[in-house]
């Protein structure tokens, strides 16, 4: 259970490096986006506002009053209140700032090809795209469980670049399961040995079970992940029995367990071993109507990532392409690394292994539509979540594809998909006990807030038209004097 030190973990990657080439190892990338120092009260007048429910309509001509960090007055009456900031939003409209209930804060985003070592630079650059894009609150799903424990502690005091975290720690995984054998399939020994040992609790047994969830929980996660998928296929995972275990040690605990899962039997695996919160969804099976009512039947939750895997199979069949949020997201290098692949990484390079699952992937790609469409109209709880930044998967920007997807493939609403990221997320985090009035513009609720330039029941992709970001009651700075590359 021991964890190497920071300046241990940089030793290591820069002697692997060496055998490396084309490799820039640390971002050199400034924040995408600050906080204001502004601390005054904020009065917003004449907006259209969505709460976030989506069976709320939206209201128009609205006046917002924020202090302290909240919404301390919502009225169709004009608010007067002497020194307070004004902002007109006549023409404009607001939603809750988004939610995204699964995403790696110390994620490089980089291609497997291009290392890069995470640290505050990095960290601080990924954060602050989550607040350039509108995401005000995350939930980390696999992280280094010092460093993340330390990232919250150091950016909550500095509140320049932070968006809301919470954060589960390193995922709990059967040895050389997923995603352990990727990691040592892109990187060489001894990195690849390092940053298992920090994001993957390795399991032989029940008894590591139980010790990974009492350090983690000790240094303040709010979840236990463990994985049952496998990627690729026919790699180990955790059983049914070894799942119960975590459901079990982890309710003693006070948390809820999330599940890593890929296929029906994946799925099926969590919901006989007690688990009732899944990720990533159903993305390489059919799901039959009889495992959709056990669903329901058992309130299963669930937040499919589907951007994640469409990504995937992007770069896996060489048609990647990458939208204007993200470019002015990614910083140049990525963008060239990503289209510059050196030659011997096509997937007729790599193992049989590997291009049995990105067969699948692709098989499955419209499928995985069709699955969460089906539990939508079971009345299953679906949260909206792009586990970014992962390889190809830009962080922030990614989270607008989920809600695209959801609308334009799985027959939500505008309104449903914006509810998925803001009012259920909120719920959501409620029921775990992490805090109250997220995801919804109503008083008393946090003032987290996202004013846009369109109308997103015209468009869901309205929400990409960013006109302010208002975080815990600050004004985000995202102009061109903040964003470089």
């Amino acid at each position: 259970m021991h964890h190497l030190s920071t300046l241990s973990n940089i030793c290591l990657v820069v002697l692997s490096a060496f055998i490396i080439s084309s490799c820039s190892l640390f971002s050199t990338a400034p924040p995408l986006a600050i906080k204001s120092e502004n601390t005054s009260a904020i009065i917003i007048q004449n907006a259209d506002l969505f709460s976030g429910h989506p069976d709320e309509p939206v209201r128009v001509n609205q006046s917002i009053l924020i202090r302290n960090g909240s919404i301390e007055r919502v009225s169709d009456q004009e608010i007067i209140l002497e020194g307070a900031e004004i902002i007109d939003a006549k023409g404009k409209m607001i939603i809750p700032g988004l939610i995204d209930m699964h995403v790696h804060t110390h994620g490089p985003g980089t291609p497997t090809w291009k290392m890069r070592v995470p640290d505050n630079t990095l960290v601080d650059r990924n954060l602050s795209a989550f607040l350039y894009s509108g995401v005000t609150t995350v939930f980390d799903m696999g992280a280094p469980i010092n460093d993340i424990q330390k990232t919250v502690e150091r950016v909550t005091e500095e509140d320049r670049v932070n968006p809301r975290i919470f954060y589960a720690g390193p995922m709990i995984s059967k040895r050389n399961g997923h995603p352990s054998y990727m990691m040592k399939e892109s990187f060489p020994w001894p990195a690849s040995s390092f940053a298992i040992s920090q994001i993957v609790g390795s399991v032989d047994d029940a008894e590591d079970i139980v010790a990974y969830i009492d350090e983690y929980k000790s240094k303040g996660s709010s979840m236990t992940k463990i994985v049952i998928d496998q990627i690729p296929l026919g790699i180990p995972s955790l059983s049914v029995e070894e799942a119960a275990v975590a459901v079990e040690h982890s309710k003693k605990l006070g948390l809820k367990v999330g599940a890593h899962i890929g296929s029906e039997a994946d799925l099926i695996t969590g919901m006989d071993a007690g688990v009732d919160y899944f990720v990533h969804g159903v993305y390489r099976s059919s799901i039959s109507d009889q495992t959709i009512a056990r669903m329901k039947a058992a309130n299963v939750t669930i937040a499919p990532t589907l951007v994640v895997f469409s990504q995937m199979d992007r770069i896996f069949q060489d048609e990647l392409t990458f939208n204007t949020m993200d470019k002015e997201i990614l910083e140049v290098d990525l963008l060239e690394s990503y289209n510059n692949r050196p030659s011997g990484l096509t997937m007729d390079d790599q193992k049989p292994e590997i291009q049995n699952y990105a067969h699948e992937v692709n098989v499955f790609k419209d499928l995985k539509f069709e699955n969460i469409k089906r539990m939508k109209a079971a009345g299953i709880r679906i949260l909206a979540a792009s586990d970014s930044p992962n390889v190809a998967n830009v962080a922030g920007s990614s989270l607008h594809d989920e809600l695209q997807m959801l609308v334009e493939r799985c027959g939500f609403t505008p309104a449903e998909a914006i509810a998925a990221a803001t009012y259920l997320s909120g719920r959501y985090l409620e029921e775990l006990n992490l805090t109250q009035g997220l995801g919804y513009i109503a008083e008393g609720a946090k003032a987290d807030l996202l004013i846009l330039d369109g109308d997103f029941r015209e468009d869901i992709n309205n929400t990409r038209k960013i006109s302010m970001v208002i975080t815990g009651g600050k004004v985000l700075e995202r102009d061109s004097n903040i964003v470089k590359h």
